[in-house]
């Protein structure tokens, strides 16, 4: 039997949150690390890997992780 891949929806990741949300309150934002948080939410919601994210990001992979 072959377990299906879970999604990050079937996690509730950020559930109600759509990513042009997460970006405008990524411009909002003035905290430099609240920043780079909200941003990577935005690219994961969007369907980037975490690796695509932390080459963007230029932070580690274990940071966005």
């Amino acid at each position: 039997m072959v377990k299906s891949k879970t999604t990050l929806a079937e996690y509730g990741f950020l559930r109600g949150i759509g990513a042009a949300r997460l970006r405008r309150m990524h411009k909002e934002e003035k905290n430099p690390k609240a920043m780079d948080r909200l941003l990577a939410y935005a690219m994961r919601k969007e369907g980037m890997s975490v690796y695509v994210i932390a080459d963007s990001l230029d932070r580690p992979y274990s940071t966005i992780r």
